[in-house]
């Protein structure tokens, strides 16, 4: 079947654009909630042993989620936000074919990792296991539906996952058991999927189509959001176990610590790249310089928003961080600022990382990103040896300037796919 790839364009989608970035940032307050609800329930509930089985649990998911949107979502939204009306449903259908079988494969792993780990942090894989197709879907129509310009509706969905997830959560409180908890988000999650069948309407196509046209469509962008995903992770990981081994567990709590007071602005990047993508991407088939504007405004927006939050969160010499941690961090106060600035940096990188994705230049974001962290994993460390956990905040913030510096470089300068 031949697919419509002409773009369409209209004045209401232009006009709109503002709302869907409004929205973009409520619809991530609201999936954010889920998962930050999740941690609360299990903490309360189950203490912090259970607390602990769960988060393992959580982190294999978003592992997943990281691997979904770079290899299936954001390639299918850098390349089919232009596509016309007529065809945007049949590549919908034969992406939603091919996540389908890389959540249930998922899936299928997490389940067996889980049953080969035993015991509390086995069961809570298992749990996690059951629930990660439905999970992972509802992200895939939160792509969807922002793509097609609907986004009081992807903001629809998250509510419905939060509404169900808060209407399940006294039965999971008083039932005070792994599955009861987990089973209160995953609920939530199962609710969501199936609103986005209703939503839009969409049919999985026949796996073996769907998948030849995965590698034809999606697979060249894609490999390289897949690959930048890998390295960041593994990265980060080594990051964090090269400055635990330098700083000792004492201090790196207190650089952690710090880094949660600004937990805050990672709504910015999901927020801004839901919307922003498809907006993009069609401001790209309209012209270059279109796109480039609408990327120094956000830019601009970004950087402005962040630095307030970063200014606030300082001015006061360390007083959100003992509200929240207690006298006790009041030692790590002075790294505040260098955390902070690494935040605006990263921030400016995400805008025109859109740019980047837009024209599906993989090998740019490849490189930026890897850049980037490289860069944080060799200075934190360097300067954590020597000055301790400003070196390492430091460290960290240049990484997270390296990286938009070459983002914003690869953008301004168009690289061949």
């Amino acid at each position: 079947m031949q697919l419509d790839d002409r773009p369409r364009r209209s004045k209401r989608t232009r006009e709109n654009h503002p709302r869907s970035f409004a929205l973009g940032f409520v619809d991530q307050g609201f999936s954010s909630a889920t998962n930050l609800g999740l941690v609360l329930l299990a903490g309360r509930a189950l203490g912090p042993s259970g607390l602990g089985a769960v988060a393992l649990g959580i982190a294999a998911y978003l592992t997943c989620l990281g691997f979904q949107r770079a290899l299936i979502s954001e390639p299918l939204v850098a390349r089919s936000s232009t596509v016309g009306s007529n065809g945007r449903p049949e590549w919908t259908n034969r992406a939603l074919s091919v996540a389908i079988i890389a959540a249930a494969t998922g899936a299928t792993f997490l389940a067996a990792g889980g049953l080969v780990v035993g015991g509390g942090l086995g069961a809570s894989l298992v749990l996690f296991a059951i629930w990660l197709t439905p999970a992972l879907l509802q992200d895939f129509w939160r792509a969807v539906l922002f793509r097609d310009g609907r986004a009081v509706s992807a903001t629809t969905n998250d509510g419905a996952w939060l509404f169900a997830m808060a209407a399940a959560a006294p039965a999971a409180w008083v039932i005070g058991t792994q599955w009861a908890v987990i089973s209160c988000w995953g609920l939530g999650a199962l609710v969501g999927a199936a609103l986005g069948f209703v939503q839009t309407s969409a049919r999985a196509a026949r796996a073996a189509v769907a998948f030849a046209w995965w590698r034809r469509e999606l697979w060249p962008f894609g490999r390289w959001l897949g690959a930048g995903s890998l390295v960041y992770a593994s990265l980060s990981v080594v990051t964090a176990v090269a400055l635990v081994a330098i700083l000792g567990q004492h201090d790196y709590g207190g650089l952690q610590a710090v880094v949660t007071v600004y937990a805050p602005l990672s709504l910015i990047g999901p927020a801004i790249v839901l919307p922003g993508l498809p907006v993009v991407s069609r401001a790209l088939a309209s012209s270059e310089s279109s796109a480039r504007r609408l990327v120094h405004r956000l830019a601009l927006s970004i950087a402005a928003l962040t630095t307030l939050y970063v200014v606030l969160v300082n001015i006061g010499g360390g007083v959100v961080l003992t509200t929240l941690f207690g006298r006790s961090f009041e030692s790590f106060k002075d790294i505040g600022w260098p955390i902070g600035i690494g935040q605006i940096a990263a921030g400016i990188g995400i805008a025109f990382g859109l740019l980047l994705m837009a024209r599906r230049q993989g090998a740019a974001v490849f490189s930026a990103g890897t850049l980037g962290s490289a860069t944080s994993l060799g200075l934190s460390s360097s300067l954590a040896a020597l000055s301790g956990t400003v070196g390492a905040a430091w460290g960290l913030s240049a990484g997270s300037a390296v990286g938009a510096a070459a983002t914003t470089t690869f953008a301004l300068k168009r690289w061949p796919n």
